[in-house]
């Protein structure tokens, strides 16, 4: 169980609306276990859930940012486009992840790719934009640290780093995750 100090560590001084933030509790038993207060023109009283959020799956400017945390890149969704640091003073290129912290080369991809040389060896990877793509419920597949959007099987978007659901409900939530897009790094 996390304490108040762990709370207070894993989320920045400031909500998405860019306002100050001071997380006064943590009562993990609670649905929304962060009790907190935020500058906005007067010191606002609001609660959490424990990923932060003012409403569960709703993205809003009163929400807390979780701390930048390094990415795992091996946790990428496959044929992510990354720019990819080979060395040697070159430029960076644009590769697609294999899914398992590698690329492929020469603009390969899971679909076009016919064999398995993948670049091996780089210095440094950035998450790019990327095209949407379609989801149809489950785990979530983005890790900690990348920015996307979502779009919900009801109209409505929101862009994310972090608390949504991902599960798809057996009834067809209007609030089912149905395409997401990676736009790049926190």
């Amino acid at each position: 169980m996390k304490t108040l100090k762990e709370i207070k560590e894993q989320f920045e001084q400031t909500n998405a609306g860019g306002d100050k933030v001071n997380i006064l509790a943590y009562h993990p038993e609670q649905k929304y276990p962060i009790i907190a207060e935020f500058f906005s023109h007067r010191w606002i009283p609001v609660s959490y859930t424990k990923e932060g959020s003012v409403f569960c799956g709703v993205k809003e400017e009163s929400d807390l940012i979780p701390k930048r945390v390094g990415i795992d890149y091996s946790k990428l969704p496959k044929d992510t486009l990354c720019e990819v640091n080979l060395g040697g003073g070159g430029a960076p290129v644009l590769r697609y992840s294999d899914g398992n912290g590698r690329f492929y080369q020469d603009g390969k991809t899971s679909r076009t790719c016919d064999y398995s040389h993948r670049t091996m060896e780089h210095l440094g990877i950035k998450v790019v934009e990327n095209e949407p793509v379609a989801w149809f419920g489950g785990e979530c597949p983005i890790p900690e640290g990348v920015k996307f959007k979502v779009w919900y099987r009801n109209g409505g978007s929101s862009i994310g780093y972090t608390g949504f659901d991902w599960s798809h409900g057996s009834l067809g939530n209007g609030y089912d995750i149905i395409a997401y897009q990676i736009l790049g790094e926190l």
